[in-house]
Parts: structure tokens; sequence; C-alpha cells
């Protein structure tokens, strides 16, 4: 950890900025394409994706005194160390391989110098194309990673799909939607990795789910899920609310949370969720047909009701016909 808390504490920041077209870029027709995250994950290599943050956190913040080239030279053993890797030959290899499979992505440009490994920090789509602070360049969208990611002992926590996950949902508005089944069309993963990560997540306290029902007269059973997803601190809230998230959710802010308001067309890669006919977890999910009822919060599964093929039956006080009840939750 004091390595960490070297490497970080010499950036001047609190925070890792990050480009969104690391997470999802766009092709000439506008549809999503995965960026270089993907690649990534599926070479199943957590200590490279690791490595590249760090690296990100150290270089992006363009450390006092050093030239403003977004170089880090560090001895292997410095990254070997950070990283939680033995401190032998294995590890050295193991840093050695992340580079270069870092700088195949396109993500870095490595270079030795003596017995120091000289890495440049590249731009974040993979293109080679050189780094530019993106608070720096207008109209570039961006997410930030707290250090409290590695202070506060959550690297060593998450696994692989977790840290991807967490990336993508820092990149997005509260109580965004992310379908299982959309992650490889949306970022190039697979969906048993972003349902793996979505419950790690969960299940390690930063981020909360809410499951709404909404009418789908369509479908068979005439009622559909609709998952919706919010960081906990030390990652959010944001204080901005997705589009057509179920209005009653922007009812539910805490005493400490960010005032809540409608989030703009900000274009990718939030666009990409902002389709009312895409799936959801189980079953496809509908325009929003209004707010639900909220039945509030509390630890443990929520129960899910199978919805009738018509209007439940029961009745609230005025007469109004429930619905399937909408259930938030924190944790498992």
């Amino acid at each position: 950890m004091d390595t960490i808390e070297e490497l970080l504490s010499s950036s001047k920041r609190d925070a890792v900025p990050v480009r969104h077209t690391f997470l999802q870029q766009r092709d000439a027709e506008g549809d999503p394409v995965a960026g270089p995250l993907a690649r990534i994950v599926r070479r199943g290599v957590g200590s490279a994706a690791e490595q590249y943050l760090l690296l990100h956190a150290r270089a992006a913040g363009r450390p006092d005194g050093e030239d403003l080239n977004f170089d880090v030279a560090l001895e292997s053993r410095v990254w070997a160390r950070a990283l939680g890797l033995p401190d032998n030959e294995s590890g050295l290899r193991t840093v050695q391989r992340n580079w270069k499979a870092l700088q195949e992505i396109g993500l870095v440009r490595v270079r030795r110098t003596n017995r120091v490994l000289r890495v440049t920090l590249l731009d974040e789509g993979g293109d080679g194309a050189d780094y530019q602070h993106p608070g720096e360049v207008r109209d570039t969208p961006y997410l930030q990673l707290p250090y409290a990611y590695w202070l506060d002992g959550h690297a060593e926590k998450l696994t692989l799909p977790g840290k991807a996950m967490l990336l993508i949902a820092l990149s997005l508005p509260d109580w965004f939607s992310l379908p299982f089944n959309k992650g490889p069309v949306w970022y190039g993963i697979g969906a048993s990795t972003v349902e793996r990560g979505i419950r790690e997540l969960r299940r390690t306290d930063v981020l909360e789910h809410y499951l709404a029902w909404r009418k789908a007269p369509l479908l068979a059973q005439g009622w559909t899920q609709d998952m919706r997803y919010r960081l906990l601190p030390p990652f959010g809230p944001s204080g901005k609310v997705a589009r057509n998230a179920p209005a009653e959710l922007l009812l539910t802010a805490r005493a400490d949370d960010p005032p809540p308001q409608a989030e703009a067309d900000e274009g990718p890669p939030q666009a990409a969720h902002a389709s009312a006919e895409d799936g959801q977890e189980q079953g496809a999910q509908p325009e929003p047909a209004g707010p639900s009822r909220q039945t509030g919060s509390r630890k443990g599964k929520p129960k899910r009701r199978t919805p009738a093929a018509t209007k439940p039956k029961g009745t609230r006080a005025g007469g109004a016909g429930r619905k399937p009840g909408p259930t938030a939750q924190r944790g498992r």
C-alpha cells in the first residue's frame, strides 16, 4: 500500500480521468462498438487492467518537476509491488507481459532505458494517438475513478469483471439500465461477465439496485422488469438521473446525495442506453408506462412476484390498482 500511496500522492489529484472511448466507441453509422477495455477483459488478466489504471493515475497527474509528456519511468519491481505480485522473476515477467499486452492494444508506448522501462500513456481509444488530458479538450466525455478505489481497498476486493463494471457504471448516470444481454453489443463484454461484475459490485456494497414492474401489453404476461442501478459512496451517486428511469427514483435521494436532475442527451456512451425497447435481464423493456409505487428498501434479496396477465388485484388508498411492487436494495 505504501507504493500505491506514493504513486497517487505525487499526482496532485484525487481521481483518474478516463475517456469514455476506453469503454465504448462508435462506428460510422453511430452504432456502439467495443473500446480497449473489452480486449483487456477478454485476455482475462486483472493485473493488466490494474497496471494500466495505476499508470494512468501517475502519468495523467503530471507530477511536479517532470516533463508534461505523460511518461513514467519506474523499475518493474516497483510495479510488481504496487500490484501485489511476488517479488521474484515470476512477478517481473507478469509486469513485462502486461506492458506488452497494453502496447499491443495501443494504450501505451514502452521503451527501455538501461534497467528502467519508460512507459508513455497514449489516448484511451487505443488508436496510438498521443495523450491529452480530457479536461483540456472540448466535448470529450470522461469518467473519474476516485483514488478511494485503491486507498479504501476496493482494488483488492474486486475481480476483473467487477472492475470492468465499475468503470462502466462510473460513465453512466444514476439509476442506469444495463441488461446483461446488452454487454456484448454495447461494450464487447460477455453477458455472463456483466452479470458477475454487477453482482460483485452489489455484494461489496458499492452498487444498489431498484426493481420495478412495467406494463407491457404485447408480452404474454402483460408486465416486464425494469432493473436500475446506482453507485454508492465513494463512487456515487452523481446526482444526474438516467433518462427513462422510473419517476419515483427522483424521490429516493438520501440526505447526503447531490440534488437529482434529469440527464441531458450527451451522446455516447450513454446514448446506447436510451432505447426503451432494449431487453432487460428477463424479458424486454417497454416504453415506461408511468411511475410505479416504491415499497421501500431493505437488506436481503427482494421478493419478486410473477405478475399476472391482467391488472393485479388489490387496491391502495383511493382505489388505485396495485402493480407488482418495485424494490430498492443495496448489497446482495
